[in-house]
């Protein structure tokens, strides 16, 4: 609003002007209409102001205005709430209120160079859910899990190494989930998710009770420890988060990657969609929710 007081040097209330005009003999008459709607107008006029519209119609229209989060997101104060300026953008370009939008879709950037949080081009827009956000952000390579999230405590390899060291325990020698809480530093809930592989699913190690067949083969090894495995779960692992976090049309080839590991194309398929080597961790399928 501080716009509105500019020339007045942000004072309100009646200002002197210079050589005023002479009011008509039978007075002023002014005709405005509805001032609520006069009033709208002007708010939404100030609105796009603050929006960079300059590239054309096809182009992202960046957030110019002063409040930002810190993530990249215009932010501004509309109908009472505080929101994203690209949500105001899209109501306002399809005649809505804020109120009118579905409250439990989140706006996704899907814009063609890739999505720019500060665009505010409702046709770069989109309302989804926030899984469908959540996998355009895997899709770019912009989800940051596991040992990448800012808030981790506990790394991929220690994951892998308690839920090896568990579940390869008999039932009766077992630690309790607030023994391992202590010890690691997380709260015990947290525990018993990594250890049923609720969360960090990528992080690889086994995720239930070992099946009867196996347990009885104390002579079966896998993954890396078999003699016959060329590529290491850590390779493995890499190439998982390499393919899944690239763009599905920009992916390579089974057939390039099996050349690229010295293996054949079944193999490499097997590891990508965890059909094998399902303890090397890393994604088999895209974006896995935690």
């Amino acid at each position: 609003m501080s716009d509105r007081f500019f020339l007045h040097q942000n004072q309100s209330g009646p200002h002197d002007v210079g050589e005023p005009m002479k009011s008509p003999a039978d007075g002023w008459r002014i005709i405005c209409g509805n001032v609520g709607e006069l009033e709208r107008a002007a708010l939404v006029s100030e609105f796009w102001q603050k929006i960079d519209r300059n590239g054309g119609p096809s182009a992202c229209w960046p957030w110019i205005g002063r409040s930002t989060h810190q993530a990249g997101y215009g932010s501004v104060n509309w109908e009472g709430r505080h929101t994203q300026a690209a949500r105001v953008a899209y109501a306002l370009d399809h005649g809505k209120t804020l109120a009118e939008l579905p409250a439990h879709f989140v706006l996704r950037h899907l814009c063609p160079g890739g999505s720019d949080p500060s665009c505010c081009n409702p046709r770069h827009v989109e309302l989804g859910t926030q899984l469908e956000n959540m996998q355009d952000r895997m899709s770019e390579g912009r989800y940051a899990r596991g040992d990448g999230h800012f808030s981790t405590k506990i790394t991929d390899a220690q994951v892998r190494e308690l839920r090896g060291i568990y579940w390869s325990t008999p039932q009766g020698g077992r630690p309790l989930l607030t023994e391992l809480g202590e010890q690691y530093g997380i709260y015990w809930g947290t525990i018993h998710r990594l250890l049923h592989g609720k969360t960090r699913k990528d992080a690889g190690g086994p995720t239930k009770e070992p099946d009867k067949a196996s347990a009885t083969r104390t002579n079966h090894v896998c993954g890396e420890s078999h003699r016959m495995v060329r590529v290491s779960d850590q390779r493995v692992k890499e190439l998982r988060e390499e393919y899944w976090g690239t763009p599905r049309e920009q992916r390579p080839s089974t057939p390039a990657l099996a050349k690229r590991f010295g293996t054949d194309s079944k193999s490499v398929w097997n590891w990508l969609h965890g059909k094998s080597r399902r303890g090397a961790g890393g994604p088999t399928g895209g974006f896995q929710p935690a």
